[in-house]
């Protein structure tokens, strides 16, 4: 399914964060919050270029977490890290290391 509408990006933040285990709390770091859900949601959506409206999405799910709301700049500049460089989140708990080779593999050939 190509995911391109603010109702995608909804669709497609909902169902990484349900597939996410164990569920993002407040006691996980920033970090690792915003790099285990975009991991899932590269591996739903198949590339890092995320459809419109993502970044509140993400917001909006994390809110509901109880979990400190990061700044959208801070969403935005994590996943270009990631794709730029996603060797530097290999030591982030609960991230699948495989997942990071697999971004590697797609923007870094």
């Amino acid at each position: 399914m190509p995911y391109r509408t603010v109702p995608d990006a909804r669709a497609l933040v909902d169902a990484a964060w349900d597939a996410l285990d164990p569920a993002p709390s407040p006691s996980h770091s920033q970090c690792a919050t915003l790099v285990r859900a975009m991991c899932r949601m590269f591996l739903i959506h198949g590339r890092m270029h995320f459809p419109r409206g993502y970044v509140q999405a993400l917001q909006e799910r994390i809110a509901g977490a109880g979990i400190a709301v990061p700044h959208s700049h801070s969403i935005r500049w994590y996943r270009s890290a990631l794709q730029e460089n996603p060797d530097r989140f290999a030591r982030t708990p609960g991230v699948d290391r495989s997942v990071l080779e697999a971004i590697e593999l797609r923007y870094l050939g």
